[in-house]
């Protein structure tokens, strides 16, 4: 069993935990999403981590491409999730970070896995989970430097 624990975790499908820990098993299951809120408490085999934690992002170049508008992207930049919701985050900043999180997460797997459990944390899933830092706790938003780190 792993557990992994951040400043925030982004269930998508419930609103983000304070002091939040994934417990999952060795194949990458959820098995407890835990709000641990004041009574946190770092403990052996804990790994906490200085940022967010998100589901996995779906990477699928060929699905996505068509949905942004021609000259968004730079050519070295590419096509990345993240990079995206950046973009989206400067140019609507009226647009909370947990609703570009469901876009990104949820919507895209719905997109091309309708029927599986990816794209958010809840006991049973394999989502995948991605770490993100820097990310701007006052304001809840991504940063310019925000980069992605996979976990599990």
């Amino acid at each position: 069993m792993r557990r992994i624990a951040a400043n925030y975790v982004f269930p998508v499908i419930a609103p983000p935990i304070r002091n939040g820990i994934l417990e999952l098993d060795d194949t990458g299951k959820i098995l407890r999403v835990i709000d641990a809120g004041e009574e946190f408490r770092e403990t052996r085999k804990l790994e906490f981590y200085n940022g967010i934690l998100v589901p996995g992002f779906i990477k699928a170049h060929g699905h996505l491409e068509p949905a942004c508008p021609k000259g968004r992207l730079s050519p070295d930049r590419g096509l990345s999730i993240l990079e995206e919701m950046k973009v989206l985050s400067d140019r609507h900043p009226e647009v909370p970070f947990g609703k570009l999180l469901e876009w990104a997460a949820l919507y895209g797997a719905r997109a091309i896995f309708p029927d599986s459990r990816l794209g958010r944390f809840e006991p049973g899933a394999r989502p995948g989970v991605n770490l993100i830092r820097p990310f701007d706790f006052t304001r809840m938003r991504l940063t310019s430097d925000s980069r992605v780190f996979p976990l599990a």
